[in-house]
Formats: C-alpha cells, sequence, structure tokens
C-alpha cells in the first residue's frame, strides 16, 4: 500500500485483512530425567497460510506466538 499523501508504503492492518490459514496448536510436556516436577510444558504450533497477504499472515503469526508465551 501506498500513502497517496506522503508517497510512503504502509503496511496493512491485521483488522483490514483478508486471510485464510490452519493453525494447530498443542501442548507437549515432556518428563526429563524422572524429575516431572514443575516442568513447563512447551506449545508447538503449526501453522499454514492458505490464502492472503504474506505480510498479514505475518502479523497474524506474531500474536498467535506471544498469545501463546504469555498464556504459559
Amino acid at each position: 500500500m501506498v500513502n497517496e499523501s506522503s508517497g510512503q508504503k504502509s503496511s496493512p492492518t491485521v483488522s483490514s485483512c483478508k486471510l485464510s490459514f490452519e493453525l494447530e496448536v498443542c501442548l507437549i510436556s515432556i518428563a526429563a530425567g524422572g524429575s516431572s516436577s514443575h516442568q513447563q510444558p512447551i506449545v508447538g504450533i503449526l501453522r499454514k497460510r492458505l490464502t492472503g497477504d504474506t505480510w498479514c499472515y505475518k502479523k497474524v503469526c506474531e500474536e498467535v506466538l506471544a498469545l501463546a508465551a504469555k498464556d504459559l
């Protein structure tokens, strides 16, 4: 996108993009060395963009990763 008044490129906001993608999210607990006390699970995210703008997809993935890290 090009801003008409300044001639600068601006990135589209996530809310204005049409995007189709798949997400598979799973929690993985790993018991290492027989010590299973208070281990934090790992979040696994499989993602695939089906249609839509690449930069919008990147922004959505960043938001999903930030939320996954915040919730654990």
